[in-house]
């Protein structure tokens, strides 16, 4: 593919990635461009399941408080400590946050980790538009509906957010442009 178009197809080569990992019961929940490597084929690869966790598989959660994950890269729910409510919407969220890396050269957030992870929690990230005018609005709000707070507010799926990449890739509006009343 043409290298505008580059960092879309690997973000929805991960999210496929991620999709399988969700539907074995697997969550990663390090999702970072350090975990993701692409070979002189082009194939991506999503690596590194050392802190992968199984909601389902009776295994205890980290207790309240404790943060496991990259701090630019967790979701909010992550960054509010202890695991419960790690499910795979917090690994899309991470995805989100690689993409909007990608679009616009910085994490959603920098700074110290501390700092990271509360306006991980309590802040939006600055639009995509303001940090990288030339990025298209619709790939822009693809990248942000995958880094919404609330997981409900997310894609219903890795595979869904693949879908809307999809979409973008070939020419239409994707969902999440639609959904924000931004199409024309």
């Amino acid at each position: 593919p043409p290298r505008s178009t580059l960092f879309p197809y690997t973000t929805l080569f991960r999210s496929e990635a991620l999709s399988y990992a969700h539907s074995q019961g697997v969550v990663h929940r390090d999702v970072k461009p350090a975990n993701i490597r692409l070979d002189a084929q082009g194939v991506v690869y999503l690596m590194d399941f050392g802190i992968a966790y199984r909601p389902d598989s009776g295994e205890i959660p980290l207790p309240p408080g404790m943060i496991l994950g990259t701090p630019a890269y967790i979701a909010p729910e992550q960054a509010q400590g202890g695991q419960t409510d790690v499910l795979p919407a917090s690994d899309q969220y991470s995805l989100g946050a690689v993409l909007y890396e990608l679009l616009s050269g910085k994490p959603p957030f920098c700074g110290p980790p501390s700092y990271v992870i509360f306006h991980t929690i309590h802040r939006d990230p600055l639009p995509l538009h303001t940090v990288a005018p030339k990025v298209p609005r619709a790939l822009a709000a693809i990248c942000l509906k995958a880094m919404a707070k609330r997981p409900d507010r997310r894609y219903a799926s890795c595979e869904a957010f693949a879908d809307d990449l999809r979409c973008w890739l070939r020419g239409e509006t994707p969902l999440a442009y639609r959904r924000r009343g931004w199409a024309r």
